[in-house]
């Protein structure tokens, strides 16, 4: 569904690194460290032995970048934060990285600010896959950044959520697998919000359903002054053009009280002012921002943006 990745998947000899947590990518890593040959499986290398990406020490980050050279793979397939965190490290140690094929997102939700920490360190093209465990790959990012369904494995549906404020626009993700040998599921609920493209892809595409954009999860919606629901994407797309910022989390702790959590890349100071300016509009209220020196993985091993803690707001887009 994108020509880059096609190309280079189609290679007799196709090699794949991954860095992502150990607790998605199956890592045995609670026995302690293992040697690189133990991490590969067939054509695969499993790169990272650590839940907390904030915990690498210089020697893990290097020896992660050494294997990656030597392994030389055709894609570094990648949890989006672990990989931006990566690449700051990387480039405070004066290391270039080897540069693969391609560069596929996966396991979380791509920030932007993510992204870019990527793009400055890594020489390779970064595409964004949409998966997860119970489902495959149901979409795929094309050249011109919508994402296209993979209708041969899956069929999906949308369930419009125009009824309910704030999410005009953006619906709910039901995934049927197809061909998935080991889990059959029929109108799986994902968890997830999309936002179905509105008009024919310049790609050309047109075999099953095309999305704008991903918007998060529902439980990881918030709850503007207004009463507006405001998905994680849209957090996100206020806070993407914050010089200095790699990473972010937003928590709501009552109809009116936001906390916003800024790390930054260590490029430069992180204006708190300016992120929450940018915020306020979106949300009704000003949110109390502070520069954090590190932000703490979740138990999954994954990252929660956005979080509304003062209520359960996972029910109420299926409502």
């Amino acid at each position: 569904l994108h020509p880059i990745s096609r190309r280079h998947t189609q290679a007799h000899d196709f090699r794949q690194a991954v860095l992502t947590t150990p607790v998605c990518s199956g890592n045995a890593c609670h026995v302690g460290a293992l040697p690189m040959e133990e991490r590969i499986d067939r054509n695969v290398l499993f790169l990272n032995q650590s839940a907390d990406p904030a915990l690498w020490p210089d020697k893990e980050v290097t020896r992660m970048a050494d294997e990656l050279a030597a392994f030389a793979p055709h894609s570094l397939e990648a949890d989006p934060a672990y990989l931006a965190h990566f690449a700051i490290r990387l480039s405070r140690l004066g290391l270039e990285p080897f540069a693969p094929g391609f560069i596929d997102l996966s396991y979380e939700f791509p920030s932007r600010r993510h992204v870019a920490a990527i793009a400055k360190v890594f020489r390779a093209p970064i595409l964004d896959a949409y998966g997860s465990t119970e489902c495959g790959f149901p979409f795929m990012e094309c050249e011109h950044g919508r994402y296209h369904h993979n209708s041969a494995w899956s069929h999906a549906e949308l369930l419009p959520l125009d009824h309910i404020d704030g999410l005009r626009g953006v619906a709910r993700l039901l995934i049927t697998t197809l061909r998935n040998p080991w889990l059959n599921l029929v109108r799986f609920d994902t968890g997830d919000l999309v936002r179905p493209a509105q008009d024919a892809c310049a790609c050309g595409r047109d075999d099953g359903l095309v999305l704008e954009s991903l918007e998060g999860r529902i439980s990881d919606l918030v709850r503007a002054a207004d009463g507006r629901l405001v998905t994680v994407r849209s957090v996100d797309r206020a806070l993407a053009g914050i010089d200095g910022l790699l990473h972010w989390r937003l928590r709501q702790g009552s109809a009116a009280s936001f906390e916003l959590d800024l790390l930054g890349d260590g490029s430069c100071d992180v204006a708190t002012e300016h992120a929450t300016g940018m915020l306020t509009g979106l949300l009704g209220v000003a949110p109390r921002a502070r520069t954090v020196s590190n932000l703490p993985v979740e138990a999954s091993g994954k990252y929660r943006l956005c979080a509304a803690l003062h209520e359960d707001l996972a029910g109420i887009a299926r409502a």
